[in-house]
């Protein structure tokens, strides 16, 4: 979307564009957070939402350092240009990592604001080169390796926090 700040009938540039996302992305991830409440009532889903949030609250309750890893985690998860990892799967995200809804919100807006940071400069320094660049199948490939090893080495953090604690 910042991208479309460059043709010359936006309204917007990649800026205005990107503040307008970040106000989107953030308001997205307050109701879904408020929706997650009559979520947790359906039969089947509900349940099992409710059975891991509270078991990951409990595991961070008990790891304080946890809590950063998962704040951070989800910061990443949201930060990474990847389909499924904007506001929506954020908030599931944070969720079952245990979050508060306010910490996955403020994880959500951090997270989306990085993202929309970096696009916005591409944007502007590099015009429409940046979104072929972006769009390029061997970026996403490198996103997706990218994630793969923060996931495992987050693995790691977490194997090593627990065995000590």
């Amino acid at each position: 979307v910042v991208f479309w700040g460059l043709t010359p009938s936006s309204p917007l540039g990649p800026w205005g564009l990107a503040v307008l996302g970040l106000v989107a992305d953030t308001l997205l991830g307050l109701a879904l957070g408020a929706l997650l409440g009559p979520l947790g009532r359906l039969r089947g889903l509900g349940p099992w939402l409710k059975r891991a949030h509270e078991r990951a609250a409990e595991v961070l309750r008990e790891y304080p350092g946890l809590r950063r890893m998962a704040f951070w985690g989800v910061t990443l998860f949201v930060f990474l240009p990847l389909p499924g990892t904007g506001a929506v799967g954020g908030t599931f995200a944070g969720q079952l990592m245990g979050l508060s809804r306010t910490a996955t919100v403020v994880a959500i807006a951090l997270g989306s604001a990085l993202t929309l940071v970096v696009f916005a400069t591409l944007a502007t320094v590099m015009g429409a080169r940046a979104k072929e660049l972006i769009e390029d199948p061997k970026v996403a490939v490198l996103s997706a390796l990218a994630l793969a090893f923060f996931v495992w080495l987050a693995y790691r953090r977490v194997k090593l926090a627990l065995r000590r604690g």
